[in-house]
């Protein structure tokens, strides 16, 4: 049998599943033949024991007949799939072909290279003076104007619009010695975007930590910050956090999709099992769930989706969150962990035990004594949410 193409079978990968699914359950699409039986396409798939299918397999025939297709298995090693899952993670997930983006990653490198060519006659570490402060510095509320704008402006504006269309979680701005690199996060797992100058790579980070209303001159402390825009008529919000690195600042965005149409339970969960299984609990009087998943994987948009789904009105939900990520709106009260002024989330939950509430969500369970107070409230019959 001849060795798969691992560009072909990341295609297979991102058509029918994700990355972060096929390593967790060691299966790899390895190409489309064509059987006897059927006119239809099938995939072969590569298992690492056909126990597995006990589990998952009426998921990925489920999974390929909506997409129209059937599905062959095949039994392979587990080492021998993980290496390719392992080839194909380092193909580029975020390329051209698709045509219907109005601003594709070439369009993105052209502005760059036009704003690094402007400063190719002078070698100097790029520094903001006067007038480039103020050209970034007008009050933005749609990115229409910042694809209007400066070269640099234009290059933020598109990865922002970019990201957000091709389903990004996190975009990351890293410096290296000699350039400045973008990855992204999309299904979980990290991708190459585009490299630039470390001159380009500097100018961006200081727009993008400006849309953000960070200082632009503070490069060495941390910052955080938020971007909202909106663009077509849609809300874009993007979570900015800054660290200053060995070769620079590097700057981190949280996308956090605030089409209110998104968060809904029907179309996050597409399996219908799942999604009765979540709603039974999640209609429970009392307990405590937990979401768990790495980093990118949806656990925030779940519980956000869960949420807006229980407030009918009749219920008193709390949320304790570090940081707010979605206004949830209606009737549920929303509070920041402030761990300067002692706010953490053991203490916020002993004071929502105090605000006779139904439903309590603590963003995050990092330690022992976080894990035993939403115990106790479960215990004391609340239903408590939350996420490790």
């Amino acid at each position: 049998m001849k060795t798969p193409n691992p560009r072909s079978v990341r295609e297979l990968i991102d058509q029918y599943f994700s990355l972060q699914w096929c390593r967790e359950n060691v299966v790899a699409p390895l190409r489309i033949i064509q059987t006897p039986d059927t006119e239809d396409d099938c995939l072969l798939i590569a298992i690492g024991n056909y126990a597995y299918l006990g589990t998952i397999g009426d998921f990925i025939k489920k999974r390929l007949a909506d997409a129209g297709s059937s599905s062959q298995f095949i039994e392979k090693p587990p080492e021998v799939i993980q290496r390719l899952i392992d080839e194909a993670s380092e193909q580029k997930l975020i390329t051209d072909e698709s045509q219907s983006l109005q601003f594709n990653k070439e369009s993105i490198l052209d502005v760059l290279r036009d704003t690094d060519a402007a400063d190719s006659a002078n070698e100097y570490d790029y520094d903001f003076d006067d007038s480039d402060e103020q050209i970034i510095n007008e009050e933005m509320h749609d990115l229409e104007n910042e694809i209007l704008g400066t070269k640099i402006q234009q290059a933020a504006a598109k990865i922002l619009i970019n990201s957000a269309r091709l389903g990004v979680s996190d975009i990351h701005i890293e410096p290296k010695q000699e350039e400045y690199k973008v990855r992204v996060r999309r299904d979980g797992v990290m991708q190459s975007y585009v490299s630039m100058p470390r001159t380009a790579g500097i100018k961006l980070t200081a727009c993008l930590k400006n849309m953000a209303q960070m200082d632009i001159a503070e490069r060495r402390a941390s910052q955080d910050g938020k971007i909202r825009r909106t663009f077509e008529g849609s809300r874009m919000e993007f979570r900015c956090a800054t660290v200053q690195g060995k070769y620079g600042e590097m700057l981190v965005m949280r996308f956090l999709n605030c089409d209110e149409n998104m968060l809904n339970l029907d179309l996050l969960v597409t399996d219908h099992h799942c999604l009765e299984t979540l709603r039974y609990f999640t209609n429970l009087f009392h307990g405590f769930i937990i979401f768990t998943g790495p980093t990118g994987s949806g656990k925030s948009t779940t519980i956000a989706s869960a949420l807006r789904e229980l407030d009918s009105g009749e219920q008193k939900i709390v949320t304790a969150e570090d940081p707010i990520e979605y206004d949830l709106g209606g009737n549920i009260q929303q509070f920041p962990v402030l761990r300067a002024k002692g706010q953490t989330f053991v203490k916020l939950l002993r004071i929502f035990l105090r605000q006779d509430p139904d439903i309590i969500l603590i963003g995050e369970t990092r330690n022992p004594e976080t894990a035993q107070s939403c115990l106790d409230a479960a215990e004391t019959g609340h239903l408590v949410f939350t996420t490790m």
